[in-house]
């Protein structure tokens, strides 16, 4: 065997192509094609051709776009002897290929070539999770900002390197909890990703991190004072034009100057002082505007919600009346009585208007809105004392109620006054899932579930004062 077959043999078993080439040239002495002498089955396999001895490469690849590769392959060994390439990528093939050339005598020339597409994207992928670990390393992975870790690192590098022109901005999202409470997570992180998108926007010469829920602080090397108070104006109005679910997203904003001598935290403490001073009355206010738009939203969800509400609010200002509470007293009534089922607003529209008996992950969400609207209400200073009533207006009288299971006296006043009102509503109105009882067939049921389910004292004044029936009358139509 000649050596020259050994090595062929060889290179057949470690899956490597070689093909021997000759060159062609044109009138005026230049390489213009080339010929193919000689050719393995592995050369062939990895480029997807076929028959390729004795054709010159302007034949095999008429209509292929790697002709041109080839062709610079070629000239250039013909030029320097040898020729390697430790990585190219052919994009018809979607293959990644090691290639050598080697120029021989009478103007021939040898080329080997490895697919090595495997090795290229097990590196590629090894690279591609470093990157990503480093990535996530540095930054927020919901909103893509720098996170704590990278900022506070960076605040050392500058407090090291004795930077002087540095501004810094803190911000807070208001009302974040409320929208993930009324609205859910989703709708909370979209505000997140709105805000971050506006943060990239217009302090693109900064460094902004995400650091916490709802928090966010932005360096500006090279601003001064009033260069930063122009841009977070610009930035909040920015953000004020996003729009989640119906709320206009607002944030509460403070900045300060790093002054000579100053440390970065104590100029980040003045900026958090600063925003602080403002940030109670804004909160306040955008989470007034949230209820405001829960409330609408509930409605459109639900017309039936609308009236039913409205109705309830009616009933306990009449039964506050009844019960000698004073003017204002019977007019924070009604608005708990209005606002008694605005977590419904966390419970889907098909739950709320199913006609049918509902599943068990149905009545837990049901069940679950008396607290989801004390979140939503206790978020609001003027609103907690209702809070805490829209939270126990389906506990019972005799402790079998929810979502904690109080009893008599350890349930608010004005919770058990809701819980008769919106019970007697709900009866004696169509739902989805029953048509209305009578008044009669109603009235039965307040009476009978005296001292179970409502109030006793409640329950008679509402039956003889708001609907001026006979307490006696319930006996008579139960027997």
């Amino acid at each position: 065997m000649s050596s020259s077959s050994f090595y062929k043999i060889i290179i057949d078993i470690s899956n490597t192509g070689y093909a021997v080439v000759k060159s062609i040239y044109d009138s005026d002495g230049a390489a213009c094609d080339f010929e193919v002498l000689e050719v393995n089955g592995n050369f062939e396999r990895i480029l997807s051709l076929v028959s390729i001895t004795g054709r010159t490469l302007s034949q095999i690849f008429a209509e292929r776009e790697e002709i041109c590769d080839w062709r610079e392959f070629f000239r250039h060994s013909l030029q320097k002897g040898n020729y390697n390439l430790a990585q190219h990528f052919f994009p018809s093939l979607n293959i990644w290929c090691e290639i050598t050339a080697k120029k021989l005598q009478d103007d021939r020339v040898v080329v080997v070539i490895k697919d090595i597409s495997k090795l290229v994207r097990s590196i590629n992928e090894k690279k591609s999770k470093q990157d990503e670990l480093t990535f996530l390393n540095e930054h927020d992975r919901l909103t893509g900002l720098k996170n704590r870790k990278y900022i506070e690192e960076k605040i050392k590098q500058f407090e090291t390197s004795g930077v002087s022109d540095l501004s810094l901005v803190i911000m807070d999202i208001n009302g974040l909890k409320v929208i993930n409470d009324a609205f859910g997570h989703d709708a909370g992180d979209r505000a997140l990703k709105r805000v971050s998108s506006v943060i990239k926007r217009v302090y693109k010469d900064g460094i902004a991190a995400r650091m916490g829920d709802d928090e966010f602080v932005i360096l500006l090397p090279g601003y001064t004072c009033e260069d930063t108070a122009k841009v977070v104006r610009k930035a909040a109005q920015a953000i004020s034009n996003e729009n989640i679910g119906g709320i206009n997203i607002s944030v509460s904003c403070g900045w300060s100057a790093k002054d000579c001598g100053q440390s970065i935290m104590s100029a980040l403490k003045k900026a958090e002082d600063f925003m602080n001073t403002h940030k109670l009355s804004e909160k306040q206010s955008a989470r007034h505007n949230i209820i405001n738009v829960i409330i609408k939203t509930l409605y459109e969800k639900s017309q039936r919600e609308e009236i039913h509400s409205k109705r309830v609010a009616e009933l306990c200002g009449r039964i506050g009346e009844a019960l000698g509470l004073s003017p204002e007293e019977s007019e924070q009534l009604r608005t708990a009585g209005l606002m008694h089922d605005i977590g419904k607003i966390a419970v889907s529209d098909e739950t709320l208007n199913k006609a049918g008996g509902l599943t068990e992950s149905e009545w837990r969400a049901i069940r679950r809105h008396p607290e989801t609207g004390y979140k939503i209400l206790s978020s609001v200073k003027d609103y907690l004392p209702l809070a805490e009533e829209v939270a126990q207006h389906h506990e019972r009288w005799d402790g079998k109620g929810y979502p904690v299971g109080l009893k008599g006296e350890d349930i608010k006043y004005r919770a058990r006054i809701i819980a008769i009102a919106d019970a007697y509503d709900s009866m004696t109105y169509d739902r989805p899932y029953r048509n209305a009882m009578s008044k009669a067939q109603a009235l039965s049921e307040v009476i009978s579930n005296a001292g179970k389910q409502f109030d006793p004292h409640i329950a008679r004044v509402f039956v003889e004062k708001v609907l001026n029936e006979n307490w006696d009358i319930g006996n008579l139509i139960q027997a």
